[in-house]
This record gives C-alpha cells, structure tokens and sequence, in this order.
C-alpha cells in the first residue's frame, strides 16, 4: 500500500472562516484515499454535538504520495 497526504479545503460556518484538514492515508490509489479522507472528515462531523457545520469544498482537494 502507498502513503498519501490529501489535504480537504472546508468552511466553518461558526467562525466564517475556511480552513483545511490534512490527512495521511494508507491505500492502494489516489481515489481509495480521498474516499477514506472525506469519511474521516465526515466522521469527525458527526461525532460531535457542535452547532457549527463544515462545509468540504470537494473540487479543491489536493492529494500526494508520500513517502
């Protein structure tokens, strides 16, 4: 498996700010690691009580292989 750092631009509506989000994943190809990045992104949002949302600008998410 290969390492890959996908990085999710979002807004954060309870700041009015955006924000973005760095993930280090492990899978097999560039599509397998965003896909498991916006469900730890995802995940994140809905394991907590907060009143703000985050909005994930999907068409600005950046990904490379790391070593």
């Amino acid at each position: 498996m290969k390492k890959f750092k996908v990085v999710i631009p979002y807004w954060d509506t309870g700041v009015r700010k955006k924000f973005d989000v760095e993930f280090i994943v492990e899978s097999n190809n560039q599509t397998e690691a965003i896909e498991t990045a916006i469900k730890m992104f995802n995940k994140y949002e809905g394991s907590t009580f907060a009143t703000w949302i985050r909005e994930m600008f999907e068409k600005e998410i950046t990904i490379e292989e790391v070593q």
